[in-house]
């Protein structure tokens, strides 16, 4: 996969969001250019901020799960097993 900011080819990680830069640098430095480039669109009046607030609302987060999530087995507390040992180790 390549990174959309630089171009860089990158092993993207698995689970979350779908991984379209090589790392955080440049994430944020695309999300820069893209508050810069909307400033101007707004300044020269080919942009308006109602269309940026009334535009798609939806955040672009996780999708929801399908089916729940397999549960844990039940291993029971480990506090209660500790216990002795903590108390010997403080005396």
């Amino acid at each position: 996969m390549n990174c959309r900011w630089c171009h860089a080819a990158f092993a993207a990680r698995g689970g979350g969001s779908p991984q379209i830069f090589c790392g955080a640098g440049c994430r944020a430095s695309y999300h820069k250019a893209a508050r810069q480039w909307c400033e101007r669109e707004i300044a020269a009046g080919r942009l308006t901020v109602e269309a940026i607030r009334d535009g798609a609302g939806a955040a672009y987060t996780l999708t929801p799960r399908r089916e729940p999530p397999v549960p844990l087995p039940d291993i029971g507390s480990p506090i209660p097993r500790l216990w002795p040992r903590c108390g010997r180790a403080v005396r």
